[in-house]
């Protein structure tokens, strides 16, 4: 039979039609399973899973995270050349983006006004971020010698940074004071004492731990700080030793991505800060923020707007005299940070595929207050562009994850198929292939050494419009 163009094209949308009501009947079939899913966990006293069906046949579907952060990577990819990137400098690589971090900054300086923003150098990895958060404007947390090395080598004048490790020897302590660091955090009345020495300037900030934060059981957080008993001791050991206490600082640890820890874990500093100041005349001026804001489920570099609105509104209740600052974590430098790695081995057992790259991409991974760890991708995946149509995408796409594999990626080239790597499902891959994972953050570096052949990482830093790349 002679097919002509017009009834070529009629079969062509019947043969679309029919996809996108197979993929829609689909969906419903899915919404009703969920639906008697979640009424059985309610009867139970469950709480559902997060679901990325529709809650009823007539709402859109949302696409997965995972969706939706492959379009973002696919889009910058093609716009900074990621490929031609990988074909002259090789691989492993990290492509640093420092204007990613000033797009973080200004996210959290539009959500939240009046709020003064630091970064923790330990999650800024090369000189480049370091230089975008100083030109920000927003300042700095150090916990070592090294950090403070890596702020004066950057030009970083040091009076505004806050040095978070309460440990400290006399000695450690005088250094930093006269390398300009004047805030200090202390979370143990024992070092009180090694305060004795400095000049009158040197303010101190008390740790408070979080609310319930020994009930997380990430390990990561547990026991930071002080309960407010034990804060209110501290505090008057201070004030007998002659030490000026500037105010507390508080780090929501392992409940980040509750927006109710962090209303809880502010509103318990605030409380605590009204009463000694109402029972000792002590007037406290800072409440110093930190945890790791998770990015957004619904965007790659978005922050959660339930986390930022609990903290806008529980600071709005400090004094006007109360400076309130915030430490983000990785939400600020986890965006700028792509890694790639390249395919140098696969292997298969009876139950699993492991695949072995070229740099110890096991590590790379999240935060554990990350709502989803760092993503890894196929570089194959990137070249896919969604249609605009819905039902079209989503038939589409569950048509492309049926030839996904489960697969396991294993440590770097010298550790062999290890047991305990990350466990994906990605399309079939063999050696050569490129893997990019992005929002690795500060785990990108040491991801992206090539211990078997015992080289650095390469890095590359992208050039803005107003300066020239440095590496």
């Amino acid at each position: 039979m002679t097919v002509t163009t017009t009834e070529h094209g009629r079969h062509a949308e019947d043969g679309r039609t029919a996809t996108r009501r197979s993929a829609a009947s689909e969906d419903r079939r899915e919404a009703r399973r969920v639906r008697a899913d979640r009424r059985a966990r309610a009867s139970r006293g469950e709480s559902a899973p997060d679901a990325r069906v529709p809650a009823s046949p007539g709402e859109a579907e949302r696409p997965p995270h995972r969706e939706l952060v492959r379009r973002d990577l696919a889009e910058r990819a093609h716009r900074i050349g990621l490929l031609r990137l990988v074909e002259e400098h090789g691989t492993p690589l990290v492509v640093l983006d420092p204007d990613r971090v000033t797009a973080q900054l200004l996210e959290l300086r539009h959500h939240l006004p009046g709020v003064e923003l630091r970064v923790a150098v330990d999650s800024l990895p090369h000189p480049a971020l370091i230089r975008a958060v100083d030109a920000f404007g927003a300042t700095f947390d150090v916990g070592s010698r090294h950090e403070l090395d890596r702020l004066e080598g950057g030009g970083v004048a040091l009076g505004g940074c806050v040095h978070t490790r309460s440990s400290l020897s006399t000695a450690d302590l005088t250094g930093a004071y006269l390398r300009g660091i004047r805030t200090f955090v202390l979370d143990d009345p024992a070092p009180v004492g090694a305060f004795a020495g400095l000049p009158a300037d040197a303010r101190l900030l008390v740790r408070l731990a979080a609310p319930a934060v020994a009930d997380i059981g990430d390990g990561a957080s547990a026991a930071v700080g002080l309960e407010p008993a034990a804060a209110r001791d501290v505090v008057a050991r201070c004030r007998r030793a002659g030490r000026h206490v500037a105010g507390f600082t508080v780090h929501v640890g392992g409940r980040a991505a509750d927006a109710g820890a962090w209303a809880e874990a502010i509103g318990r500093a605030l409380a605590l800060m009204r009463t000694l100041e109402r029972e000792s005349v002590i007037g406290f001026d800072t409440l110093a923020l930190a945890g790791d804001i998770p990015l957004a489920e619904d965007a790659s570099s978005a922050a959660p707007p339930a986390i930022v609105r609990a903290i806008r509104d529980s600071v709005a209740a400090a004094p006007s005299h109360c400076r309130v600052s915030l430490q983000p974590g990785r939400f600020v430098t986890a965006p700028a940070m792509t890694l790639v790695n390249r395919v140098v081995g696969t292997s298969a057992t009876s139950d699993r595929r492991w695949v072995q790259p070229d740099g110890d991409l096991a590590a790379a991974s999240g935060s554990p207050s990350e709502a989803v760890a760092a993503f890894v991708f196929a570089a194959s995946e990137l070249e896919y562009r969604s249609p605009a149509d819905g039902d079209a995408e989503r038939a589409i796409r569950r048509l492309r994850e049926r030839a996904y594999q489960d697969v396991t990626l294993t440590g770097g080239a010298s550790d062999g198929a290890r047991p305990g790597g990350r466990a994906l499902r990605l399309p079939p891959l063999s050696v050569g292939d490129l893997l990019v994972s992005p929002g690795v953050g500060s785990d990108a570096r040491g991801a992206a050494s090539d211990s078997a052949r015992g080289r650095p990482a390469r890095v590359h830093v992208l050039a803005d419009r107003r300066r020239p790349a440095r590496t």
